[in-house]
């Protein structure tokens, strides 16, 4: 331990150490109580194991501290399993198979010293050597053969059918070691040396592979602690789990044993209450003592509690008889066992019969048996109700009301009530389940034909499969008009219609009756038709008629139409083709259809064609406005043709005409066309040439609307005028309104005449003329050309040149200046005394005397616009000056910018470094002595991190070295010239933020670039060099200097505003387990923070964010730490832990623990997170990379919550086809139960299975389910 002092002023004094030796202390075995007997019957012999409980056994024997540790589940062990199945011997395996072993040490048992003991394979320790006994007692019997007349004891870890069978694993056997320290402490809190025996073994009768592993722990002092780590589900028989003793005498019982019921009054402490038989002699009751017996006798009892639980309570009695004489006593001593056991069963209220109707989706009932609340007079906690009845399986342990399912009948009921001893009672009633519920009646719409009058129509030809769950049903109809209805007495199997129906749309009644006598009635509408179709009579005879007459009105005969029931049918006729032929005969065909039936008739019409084309008259010449022959489209049809000219006529007789034309053109303006139609008919017939004379004529000029917006464009003169344009579409496309429209194709010209300078005003006017010599007027376009840019000066930096022994130097001054137009340069020459010259052009070179004289250019165009041009000419006089410059970075080339940098010599002068980290010190007198030191001690924390703390702890103990003498100078926090564990200290306070700034030390240590360390191990070796001392300047000098971050040792500072941080950052995250759980105001919470995987790491840094907890202390697990690792800041904690050689962690190993309390109720993920405020969250690991650290939360259920943390969600996708799935979650590992019905109840899929904690999901698919439609879902957990 090194312990540091520093005053107020931050001076430190020289550490002293002292040294600490922690030793770890054995508390010897304490002596245990004096054995007793203990019973064989107080033995648990549970009728199998269950997978959290054992079957509850007693291993609490008075006299051998013993306990059960359980855990089925490794990742969350709440105990020590010490698993020996590697480091240990194998000392057995197969089936009923035993061996003695030596042991380690000696264990002590009942008085008794055992150095020798036998195992069995079949879960239990004996005493006496080779005790392989059957394996099917439970528990094994008092007195085996092979332990005739033996003291000692067996002890049953697990007893049962078991086997050791490697074919199932490879790791099957038992097991045994010896340790001089046990890693556990003995039940009552002693560290002792203990024997381990550890079964991995197999229950034997079970199907399947239903793995056990176990241990029993038999300590030095003779304590006993058993440990069950993989516990299946047993398939077999009962276990024994206890420890046995053979020690008890059955020939030495006590004088009288007598049993007595727990609820006698007064317990044993009245011998007339519980009527007790006293010591007798001659028949006499020797208690109380008798007068007249002795003289001087007397008798006495002592009651010894030698056994008691809940059920039975077993005293040792020992009467005392005496008699004395003077100073002789006589005394005898006689002993009586008394037993106070509960033996009655508990009492129930006689519950009343009970009538209940089915269900209405069942011929079942649900029917509620109700809780009761019985009472007993030993046990009333524990009480368990079974319940019997004649048509289920037996409900055992019901709590609260139930419900169960039963069909038509009478029922006996039965409740057992069974108290915590195992005495029961009995009380019976009646259950009769009947049926009232009505049937289900369902009813079909139909139609009735009318073929016979009458017709009938029955009861089952209404039905559509009505039904009753509990048997079959009668049917009877009935119409609703009938007066009766809904009398049931007029209901009947038939109903009669006739012809004097057909039409009407009658609604009737379905009377449904099951053999319970219910009843349901359900209505139908009924639409009565004709059944047997008309027919035709006097079908007209085939005919012959002429093209010429008319189909739609020539006079054809008709047919007539018979029905049955003399009813006025309708019928149509339409008309089909059979055969056209247009230049002979053709054949038609009437087809008759009498309405709303498939009857039908015909009769045959032949047609008679005569060609008869002929064509009169002639077509006039015409004239039409256009430009080319699309103008005078030609006539395609006879009604086209006949349009052309009222004087034409064409003529047909039946025929359908077709028209074809053939063009001939002459001209172009005019274009002459002449056009020549012929008409064909069907039969090939033509007519003569009919000759039409179209001329196509162009007369309208180009329509020209709106005009060109006047432009400016910059140039110097006409030739700078945009090109003209040479299509009507370029002139429309011009800034302005102008359109311009005409049928035919068109050109455009242009012409241009200009006027005056700055702007020259050019005057373009545009003609547009089509193809036959039409014009527009002229459409103008004014455009003025304008130079409005200045020249344009090339840059000129200033000029500094040096006089010799003239008073002047000739300086070469010349301007380069450009512009699109003409223009003319001078200049202006202002010199240091104030006086001026000038010329003409761009060239001011000449003679320039000492001193600064500036040069200014003008530049101005024809338009007056005009630019300016200024350069610095300097002629410097010869002088004795010099500059000091420098540079400021790190070891990495990073530019250190904000760093103060002062020269100090005949006078002193101070600068600050650029983003580029340079400064520079100009017109420095020579000749002089001076020195020049940077400083710069601000934001102490920058770079520092926990990272750095890892590697100087590396360092120091040797596990890695500070690579370079920068980063070793950068590790000596204190200042001290040395690295040490002072320095950590320091550095972790800088880090938690209880310093801002270093003690004794400054931010920034700057190092000459120039200095070589004359050794790199040890940098102060000779000295630092922090400043650079320079005599007698005489020339210009560059310096620079090395900036180290003190505590950065691996290059993470932020040397100035556009550097980054050089340390690299993996995507990684580092999580941290901690159970999330609901906690309530002013409760005491301990969070556990767990390693979430494997991991190696060698420190890290946080802030913890505690909103609404209220930090209480700290405590190290796998991690080693203290108050020195955080600081409290309001409701954060500041972290920062480092591990030179790295922590090993394995996953759900606690790294540490934090206890806070709650300020608020709520969930502890609400309150508490890992957050960069402060301290940026990181964790370092393999090759010190850094990831960064995150919360896993992880849900911890507590047992009241189970119902809430429960939870189903909707099916999807719903409604459904082939698939869907059911998601649920449990809190904890349990039975789970889906059950699938339909509305009527009828259950279509169920499943059971045992699901771990957690979310899940069910597929159900369509082929599991017989049935669809709506369906109902049941999710049960236990």
């Amino acid at each position: 331990r090194t312990y540091i002092v520093q005053d107020a002023e931050g001076n430190i004094s020289d550490p002293v150490t002292q040294t600490i030796t922690l030793e770890r202390v054995t508390i010897g075995a304490i002596a245990r109580p004096t054995d007793i007997i203990f019973p064989v019957d107080t033995l648990s012999c549970s009728s199998g194991y269950a997978a959290d409980e054992l079957g509850n056994p007693d291993v609490s024997v008075t006299g051998v501290p013993t306990t059960i540790q359980e855990n089925y589940d490794q990742a969350s062990a709440i105990f020590d399993y010490i698993d020996i199945s590697v480091t240990g011997d194998l000392i057995l395996i197969g089936d009923d198979e035993s061996v003695d072993v030596d042991l380690g040490a000696s264990f002590p048992l009942f008085d008794m010293t055992f150095n020798v003991i036998s195992v069995n394979t079949n879960g239990f320790i004996s005493t006496a050597s080779g005790d392989a006994v059957p394996d099917n007692e439970c528990p094994l019997s008092l007195d085996p053969n092979s332990l005739a007349n033996t003291n000692g004891a067996r002890i049953y870890a697990l007893q049962d059918d078991l086997s050791a069978d490697t074919t199932e694993d490879t790791l099957a056997g038992v097991y045994y070691e010896y340790m001089t320290e046990s890693p556990v402490l003995t039940p009552s809190g002693m560290l002792t040396g203990v024997s381990i025996f550890q079964w991995k073994v197999d229950h034997f009768e079970a199907s399947g592979d239903y793995d056990l592993d176990f241990q029993a722990l038999l300590f030095d002092n003779g304590e006993i602690t058993f440990q069950y780590n993989e516990i299946g589900t047993e398939m077999g028989s009962g276990a024994t789990v206890g420890i046995q003793s053979f020690a008890m005498d059955d020939n030495t019982m006590p004088l009288h044993a007598t049993t007595i019921s727990c609820n006698t009054p007064n317990s044993v402490n009245s011998l007339s209450a519980v009527g007790l038989i006293p010591p007798t002699m001659g028949g006499i009751d020797l208690y109380p003592f008798p007068e007249g017996v002795s003289c001087n006798g007397y008798s006495q009892y002592e009651d010894q509690i030698v056994y008691t639980d809940s059920c039975m309570t077993k005293i040792l009695r020992t009467f005392t008889i005496g008699e004395w004489r003077c100073s002789d006593i006589n005394e005898r001593y006689f002993n009586q066992m008394i037993d106070i056991m509960d033996v009655e069963g508990p009492t129930m209220d006689q519950l009343p019969d009970i009538t209940v109707s089915t269900e209405s989706v069942s011929c079942e009932a649900n029917v509620m048996l109700p809780a009761i609340s019985p009472d007993d007079d030993c046990n009333k906690a524990d009480i368990v109700i079974d319940i019997e009845y004649e048509v289920g399986s037996r409900i055992e342990n019901a709590i609260g009301d139930v419900i169960v399912e039963m069909p038509l009948g009478i029922y006996t009921v039965t409740y057992i009530a069974t108290d915590k001893c195992g005495n029961e009672s009995r009380m019976s009633f009646t259950v009769t389940v009947i049926d009232a519920v009505v049937p289900t009646a369902i009813c079909d719409a139909d139609q009735i034909s009318v073929g016979n009058d009458p017709s009938f129509f029955t009861a089952v030809a209404l039905d559509n499969g009505s039904f009753d769950y509990c048997g079959s049903v009668t049917l009877a109809i009935a119409r609703t008009d009938d007066p009766g209805y809904p009398d049931l007495g007029i209901f009947t199997d038939t109903l009669e219609f006739g012809c004097i129906d057909i039409g009407d749309t009658l609604e009737v009644a379905l009377l449904v009756t099951d053999t319970a006598n219910n009843t349901s009635i359900c209505t139908s509408t009924l639409i009565i038709e004709d059944g047997i179709a008309p027919v035709f009579a006097n079908i007209p005879e085939d005919i012959t008629i002429n093209c010429t007459e008319d189909i739609d009105t020539y006079p054809f005969d008709n047919p007539t139409v018979v029905d049955n029931c003399d009813l006025p049918d309708a019928f149509t006729v339409s008309l089909d083709t059979i055969d056209i032929d247009l230049c002979g005969e053709s054949m038609i065909k009437r087809v008759f259809t009498i309405n709303d039936s498939d009857v039908s008739d015909e009769q045959l019409i032949q047609i008679n064609f005569v060609n008869q084309l002929a064509v009169t008259g002639s077509i006039d010449d015409s004239t039409v406005e256009g430009c080319d022959a699309s103008n005078a489209p030609a006539q395609t049809t006879v009604s086209g043709l006949l349009e052309l000219d009222d004087d034409l006529l064409i003529t047909d007789a039946c025929v359908e005409l077709t028209v074809t034309s053939t063009d001939e053109t002459a001209g172009i303006c005019p274009l002459v066309i002449t056009r020549t139609y012929v008409v064909q008919d069907a039969c090939g017939n033509t007519t003569a040439d009919i000759v039409h004379t179209i001329t196509v004529e162009d007369t309208t000029a180009p329509v020209v609307t709106g005009s060109i917006t006047d432009s400016t464009v910059e140039g110097c003169g006409a030739s700078d005028a945009p090109d003209a344009e040479t299509t009507v579409a370029g002139l429309e496309n011009l800034e302005g309104t102008l359109m311009i429209a005409d049928a035919c194709d068109l050109t455009v010209t242009s012409s241009d005449a200009s006027t005056g300078t700055c702007p020259v005003v050019v005057t373009r006017t545009y003609v547009v003329a089509d193809a036959c010599g039409n014009t527009t007027a002229g459409i103008v376009h004014t455009i003025s050309v304008d130079d409005t840019v200045a020249p344009t000066f090339d840059p000129l930096t200033d000029i500094s040149v040096e006089i010799g022994e003239n008073d002047s130097v000739f300086v070469e001054v010349i301007a380069e200046v450009v512009d699109s137009c003409n223009f003319s340069t001078s200049y202006v020459i202002a010199y240091e005394d104030l006086s001026e010259s000038g010329g003409i052009g761009s060239d001011a070179s000449g003679n320039y005397p000492g001193g600064q004289h500036i040069v200014t250019f003008t530049a101005t165009d024809d338009c007056g616009n005009s630019a300016t041009l200024s350069v610095m000419v300097t002629v410097n006089l010869p002088s004795n000056i010099a500059t000091i410059e420098g540079s400021i970075y790190t070891e990495s080339f990073e530019e250190v910018n904000s760093v103060q940098i002062g020269l100090t010599g005949i006078d002193a002068f101070y600068q600050t470094t650029e983003e580029n980290g340079e400064y520079a010190f100009s017109d420095i007198l020579m000749g002089h002595d001076y020195m020049v030191y940077p400083y710069k001690n601000n934001n102490h924390k920058n770079g520092v991190t926990t990272l750095d703390l890892v590697l100087i702890q590396r360092h120091i103990l040797g596990l890695g070295d500070l690579d370079s003498p920068y980063k070793m100078i950068a590790a000596d926090i204190n200042n001290s010239q040395s690295i040490s564990s002072v320095d950590l200290v320091i550095l972790r306070k800088i880090i938690l933020g209880v310093y801002d700034k270093f003690p004794n030390n400054r931010s920034w240590r700057f190092i000459d670039a120039q200095y070589n360390f004359l050794d790199a191990t040890d940098p102060w070796l000779g000295g630092v060099p922090e400043d650079y001392e320079i005599t007698h300047l005489d020339s210009d000098m560059k310096i620079d200097f090395i900036g180290v971050k003190t505590g950065d040792v691996n290059g993470s500072a932020i040397a100035n505003v556009q550097s980054k941080s050089s340390e690299t950052r993996s995507d990684n995250k580092w999580l941290l387990s901690i159970s999330d759980k609901f906690v309530e105001k002013d409760e005491n919470v301990i969070l556990e923070v767990k390693a979430e995987n494997i991991s190696k790491v060698y420190g890290w840094q946080y802030t913890i964010e505690s909103k609404d907890l209220s930090f209480i202390a700290i405590e190290s697990a796998s991690a080693n730490l203290s108050n020195q690792n955080i600081r409290r800041e309001n409701s954060n904690l500041h972290m920062s832990y480092g591990h030179a050689a790295g922590l090993e962690l394995e996953p759900n190993d606690i790294i540490y623990t934090m206890i806070f309390k709650a300020t608020r109720s709520g969930k502890l993920s609400d309150m508490l997170n890992i957050s960069n405020r402060g301290l940026t969250a990181e964790s370092y690991h393999k090759n010190l990379e850094i990831n960064n650290v995150e919360i896993r939360w992880n849900e911890s259920v507590e047992e009241s919550d189970l119902a809430q943390g429960f939870s189903v969600a909707q099916n999807e996708p719903n409604p459904w086809n082939e698939r869907t799935s059911v998601d649920y979650y449990i809190p904890t590992a349990g039975d789970v139960k889906i059950v699938i019905k339909d509305v009527r109840g009828r259950v279509l899929f169920k499943s059971a299975s045992y699901k771990e904690s957690g979310n899940h999901t069910q597929d159900i698919e369509d082929s599991f389910l017989d049935g669809n439609g709506v369906l109902v879902y049941e999710v049960h957990y236990s």
